[in-house]
């Protein structure tokens, strides 16, 4: 009964109806990546579209998710970085660059001002996830949460601050 009710959250009557979350979420998803893979894009735009994270298993889904959108639409530029990189160069009073990735705190905030971030975690709960949503709320053009729960706590993180329902 479960499968069957998330399975009728995502059908094309909730899409048309805009009755239910999923639905309405997917939605505005699919709008802003649309916007994004359309937009012309100036030679010296080192901007990233879709920033995915997470930690774990979370992490891993959300890099295959990448790689895939990334080969279904090569002109955007969809990034996985893990959660805890992401606190290590924004989460510090003094940042830390990762080691061997080419990236720090300056050229990150520039990279990832205005994109969409999509925050993964099965529980919800994971402290790296969590404490991203925040850090990066005020970097994000849109902010998205993929959890296994409506209401933990990093879906009441990403929806107490967003226009639209994520």
């Amino acid at each position: 009964p479960m499968v069957n009710k998330l399975r009728l959250s995502f059908s094309p009557s909730a899409y048309v109806a805009g009755s239910h979350s999923n639905a309405r979420t997917a939605q505005h998803l699919v709008k802003l990546l649309q916007e994004r893979v359309d937009r012309p894009r100036k030679r010296d735009d080192v901007g990233i579209d879709l920033l995915l994270t997470g930690c774990e298993v979370s992490l891993w889904t959300a890099e295959q998710f990448a790689a895939d959108l990334r080969r279904c639409f090569p002109c955007l530029r969809a990034q996985a970085l893990s959660a805890n990189k992401i606190l290590g160069l924004l989460g510090q009073r003094v940042p830390v660059q990762p080691l061997g990735f080419g990236i720090d705190q300056s050229s990150f905030i520039n990279a990832v001002r205005g994109s969409v971030v999509l925050i993964v975690s099965h529980s919800g709960g994971t402290f790296a996830p969590l404490a991203c949503s925040n850090l990066l709320r005020p970097l994000a053009g849109s902010l998205f949460a993929v959890t296994a729960f409506y209401d933990s706590h990093l879906s009441r993180s990403v929806r107490s601050n967003s226009p639209t329902p994520s």
